[in-house]
């Protein structure tokens, strides 16, 4: 409860198509062979990420995992293939009783940051094949009025809950506090919890980071990616990814402006297309701008919006 409504969450469907793009980059360095995959993700009742995943991969197997029973009763009605497994458990169960013989595509879409979440991250780093696909996202919303407690006694509080996973540099209030610097923290904490008991395989893996971004449809969302693969595979990757567009060494925003019906139907009339410039020279109604690396859009109407230039495909979905 408490989330936008997913025809609205337009941020949250970017973040999915980008996951896609990911999926066919891993698939097409031949770091993983996509038909000895299995997919995993907490999907919701309406099973939107399996849906798409199901479109770009129809023989795929499909598994989603739900703790909450009117959430899986839900789950069992809107199921739209044969393909796809409901388990009634908490993600932690599922993930510790399970053995994972293949690789697998992992999405743990959580509500906000636990420590059991990172666990579970750490866990499934150990667990997973080389080759596996694991994104973490979940709520790094900041309060907008202080807390009532005592600033020290937040950062203790803090501090002890998650020890195994904070950065070695000791951390301040304001990292816990300041929404910037707690999206940085999150992170580093994602980080340190998929590299945590890497060092126990028998097998020299890393989890190397390939996409890490944040966005916010109603609260904000912080949603890392990467990828288990031998070490020595690690070495080019990062340039790889940053010439495919994706942000592996820094937290990019997904800022979509939402647009107008009207609107919506300009860019449909000039969609599919791979030349930003034919977008950019648009010069009636709807105004496009290139500057930094955003489209800035405007008209009488909406007055200013703005999107990532890798985003503007996705508005003909």
């Amino acid at each position: 409860m408490g989330h936008p409504a997913y025809r609205i969450a337009v941020n949250k469907s970017v973040d999915r198509y980008l996951f896609m793009d990911l999926i066919h980059f891993v698939e097409k360095n031949n770091l993983l062979n996509i038909k000895d995959a299995k997919y995993y993700s907490l999907g919701g009742p309406f099973l939107v990420d399996l849906k798409l995943v199901h479109s770009h991969y129809p023989f795929l197997e499909l598994n989603s995992i739900e703790d909450d029973k009117n959430t899986f009763l839900r789950q069992e009605a809107h199921k739209f293939c044969k393909t796809i497994n409901l388990f009634n458990k908490t993600s932690s169960d599922f993930i510790n009783e399970t053995e994972f013989s293949q690789p697998a595509i992992f999405w743990l879409d959580y509500t906000k940051l636990k420590r059991e979440y990172l666990d579970d991250i750490a866990t499934l780093a150990y667990k997973l094949p080389q080759g596996s696909i694991i994104k973490i996202t979940f709520n790094v919303s900041r309060p907008s009025t202080p807390s009532a407690e005592n600033p020290e006694d937040a950062l203790l509080s803090f501090k002890s809950k998650y020890s195994d996973y904070l950065p070695a540099k000791e951390i301040s209030f304001d990292q816990i506090s300041d929404q910037n610097l707690y999206e940085q923290l999150a992170f580093e904490m994602v980080e340190n919890a998929a590299a945590k008991l890497l060092k126990e395989r028998k097998d020299s893996v890393n989890f190397d980071i390939c996409d890490a971004v944040t966005y916010c449809d109603s609260c904000k969302m912080i949603s890392i990616t990467g990828v288990l693969l031998d070490k020595s595979a690690c070495d080019t990757l990062k340039d790889k990814l940053l010439l495919e567009g994706f942000s592996p060494i820094q937290l990019q925003e997904i800022n979509m402006p939402d647009l107008s019906v009207f609107e919506r139907h300009r860019i449909n009339q000039i969609m599919p297309t791979q030349n930003i410039d034919e977008l950019l020279n648009k010069r009636d109604n709807i105004i496009f701008l290139d500057y930094d690396g955003v489209i800035r859009l405007t008209n009488s109407l909406t007055g200013k919006a703005e999107f990532n230039k890798e985003c503007i495909k996705l508005l003909s979905k």
